[in-house]
């Protein structure tokens, strides 16, 4: 990267080696001033290219399918993929590679001790489980892995503009896409799951299904940014493609993304009643009754939600999730502080035996980001948890609020989306798309904090 200033090129601001680390919402944005995104990049070198693109394979194999169905073709294995020493060393070189391109960003990070804290206070008391652990080398492992994705993300985050990170996360979601369908038409193996549903490389519905939603939701964002400079034809071009994306999540027959994305939507209405602007004080009062709507109807819900699923022609089990909790708290009773450490449980036949005669097959995660953290680090690693992402909700909340637009909305509803789906699977932890995302956003919220701070 260039030490020498050169003059932005809408005329706006200086970039220098200092602020070029740490881009602005304005930076890449073809709508602004002349030149392309490339063009822009150009100008600063060779490093915010690399950046995206590193940033980009980063989310591509935090979706696991890749990975893993690489893995699975290139020679048989026995085991699960997370002890797979060629799947950890794929994703701690990407991570690794991720970091050294965005170090200069770490000064970014320093504004909010806050985040900080509590992110260390998570991913070390999951490492630090492993003195306890039942099994002390997969729980250190785990940790450890997580530790290196969750700087990677964080300096990610910092180092890319919010439409270096949309694009970034739109092509590697649109990627598992493409590679889902081109493996369903050559007949791949596992393509489609024991359900007969959609799977793809990702072996399971509910795998490929967030993926896709995911797709069309970057897909509308973008096109609704590009809609400011009015170039329709991309426009079009981006809502044919989001359309595609639905249609493959209905071919997975997923439920799974349903409520993080009815959290999400509703989470970014209930935002946008609050902005400030014309008649903002009845827009706040709405927001209020709204929101009190919302807790009614999720009530209402959980009470009905037996009925709900009958006419779904769904379990009432939500697909045998409360099942498996039931077998987890059991468990979780047994070491209710510390936990057994984190991912360590799976490794022991009790609980997988246990889960076998209440469930009806095996099973080897809890279903759920917070019940996981809950049984492998106990009480002290749930509130740990719930603490950090309430920081990081409302860091990213923050500066949506102070600076709205298309692509930011999109940022805070993704952040709502991650937390939101942990409900009903485990993704927390170690090279996980939903964990990786929260915490790349929140690190464009403190580049984007460090340059505002009031």
């Amino acid at each position: 990267m260039s030490e020498t200033a050169t003059e932005h090129p809408a005329g706006r601001d200086e970039v220098t080696a200092e602020t070029a680390a740490v881009p602005t919402g304005d930076e890449f944005v073809a709508a602004e001033g002349p030149g392309s995104p490339i063009d822009r990049w150009s100008a600063l070198g060779w490093r915010p290219p690399a950046i995206w693109f590193a940033t980009s394979v980063m989310f591509f194999m935090v979706t696991k399918g890749p990975v893993f169905r690489i893995r699975f073709e290139a020679a048989p294995f026995t085991g699960d993929f997370i002890d797979d020493r060629w799947v950890q060393g794929a994703f701690v070189v990407g991570a690794l590679v991720v970091i050294a391109l965005c170090l200069p960003a770490i000064t970014t990070l320093r504004i909010d001790p806050l985040v900080l804290v509590t992110l260390a206070a998570v991913v070390g008391l999951i490492t630090v489980s492993g003195l306890w652990s039942v099994d002390s080398a997969r729980t250190v492992e785990q940790g450890a892995m997580m530790a290196v994705g969750t700087v990677a993300a964080l300096l990610a985050g910092a180092s890319l503009s919010r439409l270096g990170l949309v694009t970034a996360l739109a092509v590697a979601m649109h990627a598992g896409v493409v590679a889902s369908l081109f493996s369903y038409w050559r007949d791949w193996p596992l393509a489609i799951d024991h359900n007969g549903d959609l799977a793809g490389v990702y072996f399971n519905r509910n795998s490929l299904g967030p993926v896709a939603v995911l797709a069309a939701a970057t897909a509308v964002a973008l096109a609704v940014h590009t809609a400011r400079a009015r170039r329709w034809g991309v426009v079009v071009l981006l809502g044919l493609v989001a359309v595609i994306d639905l249609w493959v999540w209905w071919l997975s027959g997923s439920l799974t993304p349903v409520f993080g994305l009815v959290v999400a939507l509703t989470a970014v209405g209930l935002l946008a009643l609050t902005l400030p602007g014309p008649r903002a004080r009845m827009r706040r009062r709405i927001a209020v009754v709204a929101g009190s709507g919302v807790t009614l109807v999720v009530v209402v819900g959980v009470i009905s939600s037996g009925a709900i699923a009958s006419r779904l022609d769904r379990s009432p089990t939500l697909s045998g999730r409360t099942e498996i909790w039931d077998v987890v708290l059991q468990f979780v009773g047994e070491r209710p502080i510390q936990g057994w450490g984190f991912m360590a449980v799976w490794t022991r036949p009790e609980i997988i035996d246990a889960l076998a005669e209440q469930y009806g097959r095996e099973v080897y995660e809890a279903h759920s980001g917070f019940m996981e953290v809950l049984l492998g680090v106990g009480i002290i690693g749930l509130v740990a948890l719930v603490v950090a992402v309430g920081v990081m909700l409302g860091r990213v909340g923050t500066v949506t609020w102070r600076t709205p637009d298309a692509l930011g909305v999109f940022l805070f509803g993704a952040a709502v989306y991650a937390v939101a789906v942990n409900l009903g699977e485990t993704m927390v932890g170690a090279n996980l798309l939903p964990w990786i995302l929260l915490t790349a956003i929140t690190g464009r919220a403190l580049a984007e904090l460090q340059r505002d701070p009031s």
